[in-house]
């Protein structure tokens, strides 16, 4: 993996979120805010769920020794 925790995703969201709203200004509407949300939500639940169904497949693969 990566290092990405199911707790980094609510951060990464907001951050998101409040980048967009500080670029897009006025445009950054109610109705947009919430199609970003739902989109953000929507992908971090896809890869929460990727990470979740790798992780027994990451434990069990053996471990491979650096080439020195």
């Amino acid at each position: 993996g990566y290092g990405v925790r199911e707790a980094h995703y609510g951060a990464v969201g907001e951050a998101l979120i409040d980048t967009l709203a500080a670029g897009l200004g006025e445009h950054f509407t109610t109705d947009v805010r919430s199609a970003w949300q739902a989109f953000y939500a929507a992908v971090a639940q896809a890869m929460i769920a990727g990470a979740r169904a790798a992780e027994p497949a990451r434990s069990a693969a053996p471990a491979v020794a650096a080439a020195g």
